[in-house]
């Protein structure tokens, strides 16, 4: 019998900003929810939400519903064959997911970098200065009392209007972030990847709110980068050449709290920091085994040409790092230098990371 299939490029992605009592209004925009009346994780997304298009790429998203899958072992069975009376399906208590990747976007950048470290402070005024810091220096976050920006994620298809997908109460799972200089084509443009993760995904859902478009505006299409800051044991590495540099965050979510049938009512994270760097191997960086032996401190500010407080400007700033792994490598006939580097907070009131991204887009984060 002839079969029509669905095209996995029939299928778009949104997401937004669930609204909080920190939101000092409650109506609903391109960017937020309604804001209710309880914090953030008590206004999880709805069917009728409206959401902001992500630019994923249509063979990288997954939604994982974490079901558990188990077998009674118990008496009065008549065989010798595992029976289905005896089957169980567990399918709240998980933690579900949702796999990405695709080019980093100027427009749907922030709330992914914003579900990764979790605070944020937003400017007032175009163009719209977000300074993204890392949470829980002084104790555990919160995430039932607006303790981390919680977001929504959806996925509508034009082909089958109720096979619809919202995953609520999101933060990222695992985030990285990569520019690769010496790639050609959309690679060499900034991609990002990873998965979000929540703790109630909604399946064959009749979407009926709109996703709001956007301009694909990538990252490392026009402009350029540099280290403005670049030390490793002191000395000044940031006017080498450098070929790629990627920042990945792991918050290692897990659940802490369980609600009614299971469903996660609280979330605890063990963020990790980590970057690599890829450079030539000269008379500067011919030091980098020592470095790493003697446990060298690494510095680095990576940035792009337009001033991070102007739209479309970026940088990432990571004070304190170690060299993990053995830092000399070999590009066929050259000696070249891989630095895996691991960021560390610098004391209870300075993060491992700090990253300044603006844009023209009020999320109206804490507004």
């Amino acid at each position: 019998m002839a079969n029509t299939r669905i095209l996995s490029k029939s299928a778009e992605y949104g997401i937004i900003r669930q609204g909080d009592t920190s939101v000092s209004t409650g109506a609903a925009n391109g960017y937020k929810a309604a804001a209710g009346t309880t914090a953030s994780w008590g206004n999880p997304a709805v069917a009728g939400t409206n959401y902001r298009k992500v630019w994923y790429n249509k063979d990288s998203v997954i939604f994982d519903p974490a079901v558990t899958i188990d077998q009674y072992d118990v008496s009065g069975q008549n065989g010798i064959h595992d029976e289905t009376n005896q089957f169980f399906v567990d399918k709240l208590s998980g933690l579900p997911t949702m796999t990405f990747a695709g080019p980093a976007d100027k427009y749907t950048l922030a709330p992914h970098l914003v579900g990764a470290l979790g605070v944020v402070a937003e400017a007032a005024t175009t163009p719209y200065l977000k300074t993204i810091t890392c949470a829980g220096l002084t104790g555990p976050v919160d995430f039932t009392a607006n303790g981390w920006p919680l977001h929504a994620l959806s996925m509508t298809d034009i082909a089958s209007a109720d096979d619809g997908k919202f995953l609520s109460n999101c933060i990222i799972q695992d985030l990285t972030l990569e520019w690769d200089f010496n790639a050609m084509g959309i690679a060499r443009l900034a991609q990002m990847s990873g998965s979000w993760v929540g703790n109630k995904l909604n399946l064959e859902q009749t979407l009926t709110g709109t996703t709001v478009a956007t301009t694909l505006t990538p990252y490392n299409n026009t402009e350029s980068y540099s280290f403005t800051t670049f030390t490793v044991d002191d000395a000044d590495w940031s006017g080498l050449t450098f070929r790629k540099f990627t920042f990945s965050v792991n918050n290692n979510v897990t659940k802490d709290d369980s609600a009614a049938a299971g469903l996660a009512d609280q979330y605890n994270v063990k963020p990790e920091y980590t970057s690599t760097i890829i450079l030539d191997y000269d008379a500067t960086t011919e030091k980098v085994a020592l470095d790493f032996q003697q446990g060298g401190l690494v510095v680095a500010t990576f940035a792009s040409s337009t001033t991070p407080t102007l739209d479309g400007g970026l940088d990432i700033a990571c004070t304190k790092g170690q060299i993990m792994s053995q830092p000399e490598m070999y590009e066929g006939e050259y000696k070249g230098v891989q630095l895996d580097i691991k960021w560390f907070a610098a004391s209870s009131t300075v993060g491992p990371v700090t990253i300044r991204q603006t844009d023209t887009q009020d999320w109206t984060y804490g507004t």
